[in-house]
């Protein structure tokens, strides 16, 4: 069966949805391996100059991201991050964190060098997956000298959900508390993460739900 998850953003201050996400969070097209392929960026940085750090990150990006040619979506992807790591590399500078979700067709494809936690709903339950390609998991754009993006392909099946968020939602929500918000809908589960995460001044993730069969 041919299908293509729904992919909703949080972007929420203080619990309360951004009504303009940007330059946190941001959807672009580009293409991988000669495919169209559908970015979705989510971007945080601490320091005193975040918001504007975090927009250079964004625009480096999508400059890349948005002319991929033939090159595999991997190699593209790693040189996006090492390329956008270069740019915002500044003395005393904040680490900014960056974590990329790629989505053509069935495939999802998770990178990060940020701080996040992923989970995955199924009629299982709900677990923590752990990335299969380990990286930097910390909010290090610019900041460390050597960086490299935690990867993983995201293996969804019809019914399933997967979550993508700052990883300090597991100091506020529990597994059973994780598998209640993810078994609403995809909005709902956007306004319960919100409201459960109304202590963060930024809390951003992304929320992938395959069609039941």
């Amino acid at each position: 069966m041919d299908w293509t998850p729904s992919i909703v953003p949080v972007a929420a201050h203080y619990g309360s949805h951004m009504t303009d996400p940007a330059p946190y969070y941001s959807t672009f097209t580009g293409r991988g391996g000669g495919d169209p392929v559908q970015f979705h960026a989510l971007i945080e940085c601490d320091g005193p100059d975040g918001e504007a750090r975090c927009q250079a990150a964004m625009t480096s990006l999508r400059r890349r991201l948005s002319a991929l040619g033939g090159t595999s979506l991997t190699t593209a992807i790693n040189g996006a991050f090492q390329a956008c790591h270069q740019e915002l590399s500044t003395p005393g500078g904040a680490g900014v964190g960056v974590t990329l979700l790629a989505a053509r067709g069935e495939e999802a494809f998770l990178a990060a060098v940020a701080d996040i936690a992923v989970f995955q709903l199924d009629r299982a339950g709900v677990r923590r997956v752990r990335l299969s390609v380990p990286g930097t998991m910390s909010s290090a754009l610019g900041n460390l000298p050597e960086v490299s993006p935690a990867m993983e392909r995201l293996d969804l099946q019809p019914g399933e959900t997967v979550l993508i968020c700052d990883s300090g939602i597991t100091a506020t929500a529990n597994m059973d508390g994780l598998q209640a918000v993810l078994s609403s809908s995809p909005r709902a589960a956007a306004d319960n993460l919100a409201s459960l995460m109304s202590n963060a001044e930024l809390f951003l993730g992304l929320i992938l739900v395959s069609p039941a069969d």
